[in-house]
């Protein structure tokens, strides 16, 4: 049975499994709406650490993009790649094409959840157009 992460009352996406691209777009919504009655922030994560390519950094990537102020170090921030899905569609199309028992393995959650991972560039310019519109 398919969930759905449901980014506002008017659009979800098809996906069970918080990607790092997921995380950052509606972490971005959540910042832009949220803007206009918070214009800082601190993130507190407990005795955790934030470690670039992660799911945390992806979070406070979105926060800050959407235009909270937030301290933290810019050597955390995810590169454009890893959150826009360019890096994974990459990776995917040449493992793929090279080794595919090890491409399903590999990305079986994304196979899993319907989501082709060699289309997850064009999945994020997607979503983030339906953010736009919602």
């Amino acid at each position: 049975m398919k969930k759905y992460f449901i980014f506002s009352k008017s659009f979800s996406c098809k996906s069970d499994k918080l990607f790092i691209y997921i995380l950052f777009l509606s972490t971005k919504l959540f910042g832009t709406k949220i803007k206009s009655k918070v214009s800082e922030a601190v993130v507190d994560v407990g005795l955790r650490t934030i470690r670039k390519d992660t799911k945390l950094s992806a979070v406070l990537s979105g926060l800050v993009d959407s235009g909270l102020k937030i301290p933290f170090g810019q050597e955390v921030i995810p590169s454009p790649e890893k959150l826009d899905g360019t890096g994974t569609s990459e990776y995917s199309k040449k493992l793929n094409d090279a080794d595919k028992d090890k491409y399903k393995i590999q990305f079986s959650k994304y196979l899993k959840s319907g989501i082709d991972p060699e289309k997850t560039n064009l999945s994020f310019e997607e979503i983030k157009k339906k953010l736009i519109e919602a």
